[in-house]
């Protein structure tokens, strides 16, 4: 296995302008005295600022009558500037990154092999699939900055004699990357259609010694077709195929998993494990979830996969509504390690709180969600950062079941 130096800079989503806004948004609601915002009271009588083409800052907030900054806003400014400054630094510091690929090659290069295997062949991966996996430019390439895997109609006998009427492909970072705990997340615009089974997961890296499920499995992103449906699921000895312990997601109304990319996420320390759709938690999972006398097997490395596949027991087979060709497309993988000189004074009650859109968590998180569901909060819902700031949290419905199950 190759060991990821850590890098000497780390790039820090946290420092986003999606960020500034949301922590704009949670300063108002933590402090409602700060004048974030517009205000009621009366423009400033100053034409300067108002001139054509003269810079212009929002001056019913931010400016004096005189066309300054009054002494009062100016300490408020400083206050908001002391608060940006505290919670970026103390989220900068909770993860570093220890792993990631951009998929930023020239187009038509193939996955990099320092960092993937390409699997090939069509047995079936123990879930009856109906496609060959191939290493061809037309079923996985990298282009303008995502891999793009393309499942196609087509009749097609791999090396391995197998004969198939689909093609696809299926790439894992096994003896190139493994870790134990930390963040994995991944930005996937998926495919939909009957009979469509994209997957991000994890696999242990014992598998070949102690085999499936006793190598543990943790399904963090599954689609079976819908657009608006996702799963995360964990398999175990016990608790495995159509047992496994499941979470069944369905997205925020308006969203859907083709039209736009979404960040799907696990956080894995010892004994808990979280799984997240943009900043939602979709479950949260600890022996206490298991069945009686089953093991809890996740405190041993484990290593990326991907996969498109077509067909199966948990789909169905593709039907005449199927379109093809089907496109998955990943615009970055990143894994995180906690800091373990992260401060966890956040954690604390009552500490002060950011919903960040990447550090999205439980972690720091406070017990009540009632602040970002007062009527009319401000929030930020775009196709990656899509925040529950001023709208509902989303009913969760857990232990539907997946039936997911590798074989390599």
């Amino acid at each position: 296995m190759i060991t990821i130096e850590p890098p000497s800079i780390i790039p820090n989503p946290a420092l986003s302008i999606f960020n500034l806004k949301r922590i704009l948004n949670r300063a108002r609601s933590s402090a409602p005295n700060l004048e974030i915002g517009a205000s009621s009271e009366a423009p400033p009588s100053s034409a300067a600022a108002t001139k054509p083409g003269a810079p212009y800052i929002d001056s019913d907030v931010w400016a004096s009558s005189e066309g300054r900054l009054s002494s009062s806003r100016r300490n408020r400014i400083l206050l908001l500037a002391i608060l940006l400054a505290t919670t970026l630094q103390a989220q900068s510091t909770n993860w570093q990154l220890t792993w990631s690929d951009e998929f930023n090659a020239p187009n038509g290069s193939p996955p990099d092999p320092a960092k993937w295997n390409i699997v090939t062949g069509g047995k079936g991966f123990g879930n009856n699939e109906l496609e060959t996996y191939t290493s061809r430019p037309a079923n996985i390439h990298q282009q303008n900055g995502n891999l793009v895997i393309t499942a196609q109609k087509e009749d097609l006998t791999g090396p391995d004699g197998i004969p198939r009427h689909y093609t696809s492909a299926r790439i894992n970072s096994q003896d190139h990357f493994t870790q134990k705990y930390g963040r994995f997340e991944a930005r996937i615009q998926l495919p939909t259609g009957k009979g469509i089974w994209p997957a991000f997961w994890l696999l242990g890296d014992n598998h070949e010694t102690n085999k499936w499920p006793k190598c543990g499995e943790i399904d963090i992103l599954e689609s079976i077709g819908a657009p608006d449906t996702i799963y995360s699921t964990l398999h175990g000895p016990g608790y495995s195929g159509s047992k496994g312990i499941s979470a069944k997601f369905p997205l925020p109304t308006g969203e859907s998993v083709h039209t736009a990319f979404h960040l799907y996420v696990v956080e894995w320390s010892p004994n808990d494990i979280k799984f997240f759709f943009d900043d939602h938690l979709i479950a949260h999972r600890t022996p206490a979830d298991l069945p009686p006398a089953a093991t809890w097997v996740y405190d041993h490395p484990f290593y990326l996969l991907l996969n498109l596949a077509v067909g199966g027991y948990w789909p169905g087979n593709p039907d005449d509504t199927t379109v093809f060709p089907q496109h998955m497309l990943i615009d970055y993988i990143r894994v995180y390690s906690r800091n373990p000189a992260s401060p966890r004074a956040a954690t604390k009650p009552g500490a002060p709180y950011i919903d960040s859109d990447v550090w999205a968590s439980s972690e720091g998180r406070p017990s009540s969600p009632a602040p970002a569901q007062e009527p009319g909060a401000p929030y930020l819902d775009s196709e990656m950062w899509a925040s529950s700031e001023g709208r509902p949290l989303f009913t969760l419905l857990t232990h539907t079941q997946s039936q997911s199950k590798p074989s390599q």
